[in-house]
């Protein structure tokens, strides 16, 4: 129960990230994507990500660093095609097809991309005023 408890903040707060960054792209790109599917595109790259790392576990060998990212913008961007190409819209209330969905689902890994490096960026900073002591 302790395990259960520890794991579904950080599950919650990850679905919950996904789904406003790709609302956000879809503001960015003036789309129009209901918050429903915008979720269920989180849920599904969560579902992505944990079979992908058991497949790791499960065979005993990672791919490098380089190869996961290209793989991982492949999935997300090909996933959003599919799933955004028939059900969000654009400005003028049109279908965004399959174009437009690969479009929004590149613009949201960008946006996700962006955000990690002003995270890394602001870690890095604090962690310079304050540097590892050792033991």
């Amino acid at each position: 129960m302790q395990t259960l408890v520890s794991v579904v903040p950080p599950v919650l707060i990850f679905i919950c990230l996904y789904a406003g960054i790709v609302k956000l792209a879809a503001r960015l790109l003036r789309y129009t994507l209901s918050w429903k599917l915008s979720f269920v595109f989180a849920l599904a790259m969560l579902i992505i990500a944990m079979a992908s790392r058991a497949l790791q576990l499960a065979i005993g060998h990672s791919l490098p660093v380089w190869l996961a990212l290209i793989l991982l913008l492949a999935v997300y961007v090909v996933l959003g095609g599919w799933l955004f190409g028939e059900r969000a819209t654009n400005a003028s209330g049109q279908v965004l097809g399959w174009r437009g969905g690969v479009r929004l689902s590149a613009c949201a890994f960008l946006v996700m991309a962006v955000f990690a490096l002003l995270l890394l960026g602001v870690s890095l900073f604090l962690h310079s005023f304050h540097p590892m002591t050792p033991p």
